[in-house]
């Protein structure tokens, strides 16, 4: 049976579904350093979609080429989101109206630009809908690049974007910190700007370029180069961890967001020119664990099946997650997170967001991935549940 794109990676869903865990334990005011499972989504989309990419570049000319991955991408993405928009947005009418509400932006997703302004206040949610916007502008532009470039120049083009990334967040962090002079501010705008974060999708689609060769890597060989790039990775967090807490801490940041589980690591980073360098110390070591699950875990592992599972769920529990957290917070006032009352009300919690997520996946999602395209003008469709 034809089918719209490459087959599964075993074990991949496990990693989407640490990511998500992560982002939920950052939100929940559980693990300050969370937020970074957003990086890896990011890394893993880059994988993905130039997987999917470099396939039907094989097969089809540019009119299939665009025509099936944006419909593809439409069918997988929009009708969930969209109608999370269009229930809060009757809410909204009726109810109360979210502090954060920008409808032309959450419609158009260019909602990360939202937070570039100084006085931005979040809500429980919109907030976290910027990375999904970051992701649909990837969408638009990374497309045209695989199709422009052979493999040679896209390697190339690839390396050059990696390279780049740094230099253009030192120097729109410098700027933004111009306009306001509060480490704060100019970490969120680096944080939450799509073009400054192109090396994480550039490092996943490097990897996707190459993932026969890595899946084929004799292995004294990949253990030594794993080895070596985690050393690196445990050198400079021990260096940024040694020079973070010999320094008084921020005062400007609450507390959770610079205390010990943000092990040196904190969200909106500044201090240390974290902003130029961590991010793409989060990319290889994204990248680094899809190798890994490339080259050493390529049979489906029965001790990972329920990380699978939240994975294939995943787009669904981040959606949900973070007004759930209002819920909790509103049924049960005054109780910290971090005590045992606090961690059984996370179970229960979480239990919730993977009981909705799975009711949209089946009766919302499935429906809709069931309908995918396998090329422009068919009639055949395409069962491919949550692959792409």
């Amino acid at each position: 049976m034809a089918t719209g794109s490459p087959a599964r990676v075993d074990n991949l869903d496990a990693l989407r579904a640490v990511a998500v865990l992560l982002v939920i334990s950052f939100h929940y005011r559980l693990l300050a350093v969370g937020w970074i499972g957003v990086w890896i989504f990011f890394v893993i989309s880059g994988f993905l979609i130039s997987r999917i990419l470099l396939d039907y570049k094989a097969r089809f000319g540019i009119v299939d080429y665009l025509g099936v991955f944006y419909a593809r991408r439409a069918l997988r993405i929009f009708p969930i989101y969209y109608l999370y928009i269009g229930l809060w947005s009757v809410i909204a009418l009726v109810a109360f109206v979210p502090k954060d509400f920008a409808v032309l932006p959450l419609l158009t997703y260019t909602f990360n630009f939202v937070k570039w302004s100084p006085g931005y206040d979040g809500s429980r949610i919109f907030s976290h809908l910027w990375s999904l916007a970051v992701e649909e502008q990837f969408y638009l532009v990374y497309p045209l690049v695989v199709f422009a470039f052979g493999r040679r120049g896209l390697t190339r083009a690839l390396i050059a974007v990696i390279l780049v990334s740094p230099l253009l967040r030192g120097i729109v962090g410098a700027w933004a910190f111009a306009q306001q002079p509060e480490a704060e501010y100019a970490g969120r705008v680096v944080f939450v700007s799509s073009f400054l974060h192109a090396d994480a999708f550039a490092v996943g689609g490097f990897i996707a370029l190459f993932e026969s060769a890595i899946r084929t890597l004799p292995a004294r060989r990949f253990l030594a180069g794993a080895g070596g790039v985690l050393l690196l990775c445990a050198g400079a967090l021990a260096i940024n961890g040694f020079v973070w807490w010999s320094g008084p801490l921020p005062t400007t940041a609450e507390p959770y967001f610079v205390g010990p589980t943000s092990l040196g690591l904190p969200v909106n980073p500044f201090r240390q020119w974290q902003h130029v360098w961590l991010y793409s110390f989060l990319d290889v070591a994204a990248g680094l664990a899809i190798c890994v699950i490339l080259r050493a875990l390529q049979r489906p592992l029965i001790a990972a099946a329920p990380l699978n599972a939240i994975g294939r769920i995943s787009y669904g529990v981040y959606l949900f997650h973070f007004p759930l957290i209002s819920v909790v917070h509103r049924a049960f006032p005054g109780v910290v997170e971090q005590t045992p009352l606090g961690l059984v009300l996370f179970a229960f919690y979480l239990a919730a967001v993977l009981g909705l997520a799975a009711l949209s996946f089946r009766f919302i999602e499935t429906p809709f991935n069931n309908r995918k395209p396998v090329r422009l003008g068919s009639a055949r469709l395409a069962r491919l549940g949550a692959a792409e």
